[in-house]
């Protein structure tokens, strides 16, 4: 299966387009595209799930691992929008508990995703 990933970049902030399925075999690029993130100082992620139809827990692992990063340099990461689906993968593991969820909209009071400002990282 492939994951879509797209970044769009704000400043300190990033938001984080996932699409696809997040499992063992497609959360190394999700773990790479967020470490890569905090290696370059941008410490205030949003993760949108909108578009994520499958979530395991090797996928859980990458967003609290992620997580524990981003509190090491006072950052912090919330997830958008995920579906039903994913959402109660989310809460049946506690997530919720411990990473707030938000809107789309509430999580980018920021310009619309410009195709030209964001990187676009394709996976197979």
């Amino acid at each position: 299966m492939e994951l879509d990933l797209r970044v769009q970049h704000h400043d300190d902030r990033a938001v984080v387009h996932v699409g696809g399925e997040v499992d063992l075999d497609t959360c190394p690029q999700l773990r790479g595209v967020l470490a890569e993130l905090v290696d370059q100082g941008i410490y205030h992620l949003v993760v949108d799930l909108e578009q994520v139809s499958f979530l395991d827990s090797s996928g859980i692992g990458v967003l609290m691992g992620v997580q524990r990063r981003l509190r090491e340099h006072d950052g912090s990461l919330r997830l958008a929008a995920p579906s039903a689906r994913v959402r109660r993968v989310l809460e049946l593991t506690g997530v919720t508990t411990v990473l707030p969820i938000c809107t789309t909209h509430e999580a980018t009071p920021i310009e619309p995703l410009d195709p030209l400002a964001s990187s676009n990282v394709n996976v197979e």
